[in-house]
């Protein structure tokens, strides 16, 4: 994505369009401190959404992907905390394969929920697009990836950040796909949570 960003910001100022050329390389800039994070290891929810939103807008400016951003979540988990870098894989992942060569619109939600599993409180991550869609035969393949060692074929994303979350989290945490051909895919995470984050008149 860097290099792509560069040449089509570079194209811009070839061209004295001086506007668009600052709008991506600014665009570009904040997508970056976002990803670094400080070295800080968790990032909240809600900076979690920025760095996508920086993201997404890179897309739209570069590569005209017009992809809409819509959100549940509720306000009382936007400042909750997560591993760093693990909205945006997903999202990337969406655009490459559910929104791929001339597929240039649709959108993208994110829904974030607790809930109590075994009188733990779980955070329940779903991100989900409309974009191609998987048969069950490949949504079973990616899933099978997911729980290997190596990275499968067309999961890279995916497989990072459940990898990432394992190490953080251990074998608590889940994540699972649902898929339609033609109409949707869903990424699923649960990650347990921390409870001095939960509110006593949550539930």
């Amino acid at each position: 994505m860097l290099y792509n960003t560069l040449d089509v910001a570079i194209f811009y100022m070839e061209k004295s369009n001086m506007d668009m050329a600052l709008h991506i390389l600014r665009s570009m800039s904040s997508f970056f401190k976002l990803s670094l994070g400080k070295g800080e290891p968790l990032h909240s929810i809600r900076t979690e959404l920025s760095h996508i939103t920086y993201y997404m807008q890179l897309q739209r400016l570069c590569r005209g992907k017009e992809i809409e951003l819509f959100t549940d979540i509720p306000e009382s988990l936007m400042e909750i905390k997560i591993p760093r870098i693990t909205f945006q894989p997903i999202i990337e992942n969406a655009y490459l394969h559910a929104f791929q060569g001339t597929i240039n619109d649709g959108w993208i939600k994110i829904g974030v929920s607790r809930k109590r599993e075994m009188d733990k409180s779980v955070l329940h991550i779903c991100i989900m697009d409309n974009g191609m869609g998987m048969d069950e035969v490949k949504k079973e393949t990616i899933e099978a990836g997911l729980h290997s060692e190596k990275c499968g074929e067309n999961c890279y994303g995916l497989w990072n950040v459940y990898r990432r979350l394992k190490l953080y989290y251990g074998e608590s945490c889940r994540m699972s796909l649902e898929s339609e051909f033609g109409e949707y895919t869903k990424v699923i995470l649960a990650i347990p949570e921390e409870e001095e984050n939960v509110q006593s008149d949550d539930y």
